[in-house]
């Protein structure tokens, strides 16, 4: 293997997921928990480290790395995870109409850059913030310290992200 390809392996993302049109047919927690247990999926079976994470009705901020795999090979078993699990959802609700287009009209999520350094300092522990008073920080922290899908919880003691057997691995190195 090349040098550069171990490189781009060990490099930690900085990724915000734009969930797709699927998430109108499912219930918010339910999504939230789809989500959840698909992370765990990749944390337990393909070895990614969770830095730091929050799941909203519409986005996942993640920030991540892996030994192991590429982060389009973490992509795309994250995708796949949360077809199968969506696929799950609407078959045991009887919904198989919807079922039945879930290959031709949804795409999980869309890829982007994960940009805002607040958050990105929030959700991976590092709550300090700016020497100075920033509106925008106080704002990101009062969101995530009150939000049950968020690894902040993590770091301030609390077990996250949700109760019961749903639990993301937070790496807090």
């Amino acid at each position: 293997m090349s040098k550069d390809k171990q490189i781009h392996k060990h490099k930690t993302h900085y990724l915000l997921l734009h969930l797709g049109s699927w998430i109108e047919d499912i219930p918010e927690d339910n999504v939230k928990i789809i989500i959840a247990v698909s992370l765990n999926y990749c944390v337990y079976n393909e070895d990614v480290r969770i830095k730091g994470y929050l799941i909203t009705q519409h986005h996942i901020c993640l920030v991540i790395h892996s030994k192991k795999h590429s982060i389009h090979h973490i992509l795309t078993v994250l995708s796949e995870q949360i077809e199968i699990r969506v696929y799950r959802y609407l078959k045991m609700n009887w919904e198989d109409e919807k079922v039945v287009y879930l290959d031709n009209q949804y795409s999980m999520f869309t890829k982007h850059i994960l940009r805002n350094k607040y958050l990105i300092q929030l959700i991976t522990g590092h709550m300090e913030g700016p020497p100075y008073y920033s509106p925008e920080f106080a704002r990101l922290k009062r969101l995530t310290h009150n939000y049950n899908y968020c690894s902040v919880l993590n770091y301030v003691g609390v077990k996250g992200p949700a109760e019961g057997p749903v639990q993301v691995q937070i790496d807090k190195k």
